[in-house]
């Protein structure tokens, strides 16, 4: 399983997915707990919905912006449900 990561410039760099990271975000891998828990936690924050989707680079390469505030969020739940 691949797929794609974003850096301060670019969202065109390779990361092979660990463990159960099954499914990919914009900004990488994620495990399927992180998706089903950004349908409900996640999603009532400000700016905080996330789409998952799964297969081998489905993620694209396309860069885009989160706010800070999106990427503060994604990282503390992955770090609490991981």
């Amino acid at each position: 399983r691949q797929c794609f990561s974003c850096d301060a410039s670019t969202c065109s760099k390779t990361l092979a997915c660990e463990g159960k990271e099954d499914y990919s975000t914009l900004k990488g891998c994620v495990s399927e707990l992180i998706c089903s828990a950004s349908n409900s936690f996640i999603s009532q924050l400000p700016g905080g919905k996330i789409s998952c989707c799964k297969g081998n680079f489905c993620n694209s390469a396309v860069t885009a912006s989160a706010g800070p505030q999106l990427v503060a969020v994604v990282m503390i739940s992955m770090a609490l449900f991981s």
